[in-house]
Parts: C-alpha cells; sequence; structure tokens
C-alpha cells in the first residue's frame, strides 16, 4: 500500500511540474527548470527539480524521435505553408475579421480571457503563437472548402465508395416497446391506431427495456454493422419499415417488440451529399500530396545551409507526407 501511495504521489509531481515546467522551457532554463528546490527525497537524499528537468528533457527528446515528432511538425509547417500560398493563388480571400472570430471563438471555448491565460501558461506557449495556429487550421478548412466546391465525383466514384461502406452509412432510428406477450403487443397497437394513448406514455407504463424505457424507448441509429446487437428477427423487421410506420409484433427471444422508425436513410441518393464530402476530402489530400511533389522544398541545418538528402535523386526535392493530425 506504501508503494502504491509513493508512486501516485511522484506521478501526481511529474504531471504538475511538466505542465507548470513547460512554459519555463521556452525561455531556456529558467524558473522552475533551474530550481535547486527539491523534487523529492529519497531516504533522506534529496533530487532537485532541476535535476529531474534535465532527466525528463532528455527523454521527453527521445520519446520525440521514436515518434518521429521532428517529421511530423516539419509536415505540418509545410503543408500550412502552401496552403496559405495556393489560397492566394486561387483567390479565396479571407478577411482578418474571420480569423478574428474563430479566434474569438476559441478563447470563448477554453472559458475567457482569463482561462485563456491560464491555457498559455499551462501549455509553456504565447498568445502569438496560439492566435497563429488557429489561423492555420482556418486556413485548412477553407482550403478544403474551395476545393470541395470546384469538385466533381463521378457515378463510378459515388457508387464505388457507397458499395464499399453501405453497411455503416445505411441506417435506421427507431424505437421500440418490449412486453411478454404477443397479446400484450396486440393490444399496445390497438391504443396507438386509435390514439388512445402516445408511444412515450406506452413505453413508460408497459415497456419491459429497461435501458430504452428511460428515452421514449429510443435505440438511437442502427448500422447494418450493429447487426450483432440485435436479434436477427427484430434487425429484418425494422429495416423492411418505412418511416413513421408502425411493426406488426416482432416475437424474439427476449419477448414481444412493437417497433416504430422514426427516421431512415438507405441507398446512394440518400448519403449522396455524405459520399461527396467523403471522396473531396479523399481527393484533397491527394492534391496536396501532388503539388507537394511539384513545388521546391529546401530544409536547412543549424548554421543555415541546405540539407542534402542522398538518397533524393538530383534535381528533384524531397516531399514531407501532409498526413499530419493537426493540435
Amino acid at each position: 500500500m506504501k508503494k502504491i501511495k509513493v508512486m501516485a504521489l511522484a506521478l501526481a509531481l511529474v504531471l504538475l511540474l511538466a505542465a507548470c515546467g513547460q512554459q519555463s522551457a521556452t525561455n531556456g532554463k529558467t524558473g522552475l527548470r533551474a530550481s535547486e528546490k527539491p523534487f523529492v527525497k529519497v531516504a533522506g537524499e534529496e533530487v532537485s527539480t532541476k535535476e529531474f528537468y534535465a532527466q525528463y528533457d532528455l527523454f521527453a527528446g527521445v520519446m520525440a524521435l521514436q515518434q518521429g515528432l521532428n517529421q511530423r511538425i516539419s509536415s505540418m509547417v509545410v503543408t500550412d505553408k502552401f496552403i496559405q500560398q495556393d489560397l492566394k493563388a486561387n483567390n479565396v480571400e479571407i478577411s482578418e475579421e474571420d480569423y478574428q472570430k474563430e479566434i474569438d471563438a476559441a478563447i470563448a471555448q477554453i472559458g475567457g480571457e482569463e482561462e485563456f491565460n491560464k491555457y498559455l501558461d499551462f501549455m509553456g506557449t504565447t498568445a502569438d503563437v496560439f492566435k497563429a495556429n488557429i489561423r492555420n487550421n482556418f486556413n485548412n478548412t477553407k482550403h478544403l472548402e474551395w476545393f470541395t466546391s470546384n469538385f466533381k465525383a463521378t457515378d463510378e466514384q459515388l457508387s464505388k465508395y457507397y458499395e464499399e461502406n453501405k453497411n455503416n452509412l445505411d441506417y435506421v432510428e427507431a424505437r421500440h416497446i418490449l412486453v411478454k406477450t404477443e397479446d400484450e403487443a396486440k393490444d399496445i397497437i390497438k391504443k396507438l391506431e386509435s390514439k388512445e394513448k402516445t408511444f412515450e406514455e406506452l413505453n413508460d407504463e408497459l415497456s419491459l427495456d429497461a435501458a430504452a424505457k428511460t428515452k421514449g424507448g429510443s435505440l438511437g441509429r442502427i448500422t447494418k454493422t450493429a447487426a450483432g446487437q440485435y436479434d436477427p428477427k427484430f434487425l429484418e423487421a425494422t429495416y423492411r419499415l418505412e418511416k413513421n410506420q408502425i411493426s406488426e409484433p416482432v416475437s424474439t427471444q427476449f419477448g414481444y417488440h412493437i417497433i416504430e422508425v422514426t427516421d431512415k436513410a438507405e441507398g446512394l441518393d440518400a448519403h449522396k451529399d455524405k459520399i461527396v464530402e467523403a471522396l473531396a476530402s479523399q481527393e484533397h489530400q491527394v492534391y496536396l500530396d501532388n503539388k507537394l511533389k511539384e513545388i521546391d522544398i529546401v530544409f536547412y541545418d543549424d548554421k543555415g545551409l541546405p540539407i542534402v538528402n542522398p538518397e533524393t535523386p538530383e534535381g528533384e526535392t524531397q516531399t514531407p507526407t501532409t498526413d499530419v493530425e493537426k493540435p
């Protein structure tokens, strides 16, 4: 028990100091990172905060190398710069007012100016860096919107995408009332048809499905990939129904169901807009990759000299991947 408490305390200290120390790291070895105050005392002997951060920085650097962080961030910087240039080349204008709205929205989401300043301290960054990142993200969004507005998917592309993804795309939204006997189910259907009581009222009074009962009998969106979660008879009956149609009693191992479909989307036409958006996103990535192969990209070493990759043929540039998850 004592060992667990020590480990928990050490972890809490690491997380706290890592958060506070990041800001100091941007300005050299100052603040906590230069502190001679104790970080931990082991059998009477102290390890200073400065010594801790010496190890922390070393292993953080090793982990960054292992995860290819340098290459990932380099790729992100290159892509951001190209997108900025390509927006201008294609006459896509973004006003300062638009940028400011995005920045204000991001600060508001954090919790306002006071929380924003705490956030900057926690992340060890500045307001200018934060705002530049928001601008880059907004540029990326606008570039994708521009590309999508000019993208024309072929019938073949649409059909192929739908066939490959239809089990995730097609869905019904349904609710049900579960009872023990067929007679109970038939009685519920009569009351629904006569409008003696509403679906919600009958669900609240009679349904045996405790989980769905609290949500008016709703089962949410049911795709065909979720088939394993439902009795095959139930799933088949649900997909046969049209929107706003109520089923006859459906018998499963759980009892008798009265099912109502509240929404339904099935077939290529029902998902065409979503498919076009997905295809445009894919083609946008191809567009970026191809464009980055066409332009000159030169990295420099710490002396300001161009870095030459011996594996890259003369006259060609080494293009970083654009598939980078942005913060």
